[in-house]
């Protein structure tokens, strides 16, 4: 789909190894969308997953120990983004990724006017345009058990990154053509209206409300909100459910179905 980018000999080999036995409890017991593939999915992700890990610098900040419990859990979810992609490149833009035990405090500048008033901020993560992504080790694991809250910190923070993909944060990723370039625009553009006047009057809305702070925060939380609840999405706004459902080439809602009927897809 997107992404043609060549597949490296280096990358041929790691995909080649053998997969870590250990490391499989991991994605079955911390990826809920693992068992949601199909076998072939499974393998691609598996794959995917180690190119990704090799590739990124790992970094654990205030002496954090950075595991393979933590690395596997990253990267299989970030992948998940990107796995019924046909070619990817492994976020090319994410060069290290830093973890943080739990919540961290950044510093923040904010502008009044001609007034610039510095701060700091309790954050769980950030992405940087072509720079590292950080996140809250604790806070994903939140996530990872606390599934279908709408809520994951890796997903909104590598949805992030594929919207720098084409070098602005706007809430538009790289896309196929210029019929989904429109479709895209006009069914986003009125839902995240949607969602700020939601906000504004206190309504209810399956999108969370961090989403109304401007398009790009919202393609993230939409990412999260379609990964994980799928079936509110669907049900409450379709058409969002529809172009997210195209562009990240996988009908969750539908392998959820399948998956609640006959086990295994």
């Amino acid at each position: 789909m997107l992404f043609p980018w060549p597949f490296h000999s280096r990358h041929q080999q790691i995909v080649d190894a053998p997969f870590p036995e250990k490391w499989l409890p991991l994605l079955t017991g911390k990826v809920r969308h693992y068992s949601l593939l199909t076998d072939d999915e499974q393998i691609r992700l598996r794959g995917d997953l180690r190119i990704f890990m090799a590739g990124k610098n790992w970094e654990g900040a205030l002496g954090f120990d950075v595991t393979d419990e933590v690395k596997v859990t990253v990267s299989a979810i970030a992948c998940l983004l990107t796995v019924a992609f046909a070619r990817h490149d492994y976020f090319p833009n994410v060069p290290t990724i830093i973890v943080y035990p739990s919540a961290y405090v950044a510093p923040s500048q904010a502008t009044y006017g001609q007034v610039i008033e510095s701060s700091t901020q309790a954050r769980l993560g950030e992405a940087h345009g072509n720079g590292p992504i950080i996140l809250s080790w604790s806070d994903i694991l939140t996530d990872c058990e606390n599934t279908g809250h709408g809520h994951n910190l890796v997903l909104h923070e590598f949805a992030h990154k594929l919207d720098f993909r084409d070098g602005d944060a706007n809430g538009t990723p790289l896309l196929r053509d210029r019929s989904e370039i429109d479709d895209w625009a006009a069914v986003m553009s009125v839902e995240y209206e949607h969602l700020v006047d939601d906000v504004k009057h206190h309504a209810h809305s399956p999108i969370g409300s961090y989403g109304a702070t401007n398009p790009a925060e919202f393609f993230a939380v939409c990412t999260e909100c379609y990964f994980e609840k799928s079936e509110q999405l669907s049900d409450q706004k379709p058409e969002l459910y529809r172009v997210l459902r195209d562009y990240y080439g996988i009908d969750w809602l539908a392998r959820q179905e399948a998956h609640e009927h006959h086990g295994r897809i």
